[in-house]
């Protein structure tokens, strides 16, 4: 089984929209984008009412309505709502198709859904318009997903390349090595997590597997 993308980096997408939105200047000023963006004490429900309001074509621009159908796609995101989550992306996307933050938060929701081949689309999209963005070097996951253990591998270096402080990439290039039965290289990545982030569990307990595996194996 593979892990869902960190929710770290949903959150990082989600403020890259955030600070990428053509409305934000006047957004604080307003207490209906205020509202929208989730920066007030609303309810989920409040807010994707907020955004409904915004995506109004006669009160903003094709790029602020974007902006909001992305607002209203991480309520229902929040809510769980993956589908109306997605069809508000869809909807940003076609309103500002260069806006990469938002190909990376409909591939995560096509992720969530299964629809791999999508999200590693939308991935490759993001990338191609922002290439240096370790956010947007997730498509690994989906690799990983697919089986597809070489391309994974790949991504996941680019993503070291791009934040070499980040545990989660070797965490996860840890988790390749070890369904492909290199157990040193597995517990060699593990130890690469551990070391940026000491308080990873799920790295210790998979190394701790590694080492069981490679006893195992030795006859030690």
């Amino acid at each position: 089984m593979t892990n869902l993308p960190q929710t770290s980096v949903i959150v990082a997408l989600l403020g890259a929209v955030m600070t990428a939105g053509p409305c934000l200047a006047l957004s604080w000023s307003d207490p209906t984008w205020v509202a929208c963006i989730g920066a007030s004490e609303k309810t989920v429900e409040q807010r994707i009412a907020a955004c409904t309001t915004e995506i109004e074509p006669a009160r903003e621009t094709p790029e602020s309505r974007a902006f909001a159908y992305a607002m209203r796609g991480s309520a229902h995101f929040q809510q769980g709502d993956y589908d109306h989550a997605l069809a508000d992306y869809d909807q940003a996307i076609a309103l500002d198709p260069k806006a990469a933050a938002t190909y990376g938060l409909r591939a995560t929701v096509r992720y969530l859904k299964r629809d791999l081949d999508g999200a590693i689309a939308d991935y490759d999209r993001a990338i191609a318009l922002s290439p240096d963005d370790i956010r947007f070097s997730a498509g690994g996951d989906a690799y990983l997903a697919k089986g597809d253990f070489d391309r994974a591998l790949a991504d996941y270096d680019q993503s070291m390349k791009l934040g070499p402080q980040f545990a989660f990439p070797y965490y996860q290039r840890g988790r390749v090595y070890l369904i492909k039965g290199d157990v040193d290289r597995a517990i060699t990545a593990y130890s690469d997590a551990i070391g940026r982030n000491a308080k990873f569990p799920d790295a210790f307990a998979e190394r701790g597997l590694g080492h069981q595996l490679e006893t195992t194996s030795t006859g030690r």
